[in-house]
């Protein structure tokens, strides 16, 4: 499974910093502390195990100057959603209609039940999940097809919430696979 993680810290994200914060979440168990890890079935896991491969992501923050890999939480430009929530209107009218094509036509119908759907969680500034003060948060936890448009909001409304605790903090998106 692929998704987007964001990870919010005190310090300027670098390779180092990301490596150490991201440790404890590893499913590769030799880095881990034997304490924190569990036996069952013969086999040794770690119970809190969220990744097993990640890099920064291809999907850029929004700030008031541009787009960028990683930035203070204050320089997010939270309006950014409203500037392209019609596009994404469009987009899923076209997409629907066969204009436009996506990989998995079929999945797609299934994945979002309303345009509206769609186009929120597209614009949104989101990921599903976040990583803040050693702590793993999971938003989306429900599929698509499943979720109406007052739960996807009240999850972007806690993500921002979460997120907005400490302006002076450094955030980075990060592509991740289990």
């Amino acid at each position: 499974m692929h998704y987007t993680l964001s990870i919010i810290t005190n310090e300027k994200p670098n390779e180092e910093l990301i490596e150490e914060l991201m440790l404890p979440y590893a499913e590769e168990i030799d880095a881990i502390p034997k304490e924190n890890l569990c036996f069952e079935d013969g086999f040794w896991y770690n119970p809190k195990a969220k990744w097993n491969m990640y890099g920064v992501s291809s999907i850029q923050i929004p700030t008031k100057k541009g787009f960028c890999d990683f930035c203070k939480v204050k320089d997010i430009d939270w309006s950014y959603p409203r500037t392209v929530y019609s596009d994404y209107l469009q987009k899923y009218n076209d997409i629907i209609t066969g204009k436009k094509e996506v990989f998995d036509n079929e999945g797609f119908n299934h994945r979002f039940s309303t345009k509206e759907i769609y186009a929120e969680y597209c614009s949104a500034i989101l990921t599903p999940s976040l990583l803040i003060d050693g702590e793993w948060y999971d938003f989306q936890k429900k599929p698509f097809d499943t979720i109406n448009l007052e739960e996807l909001r009240n999850d972007i409304n806690a993500f921002k919430k979460l997120v907005m605790k400490n302006p002076e903090s450094w955030i980075v998106f990060l592509d991740c696979h289990i």
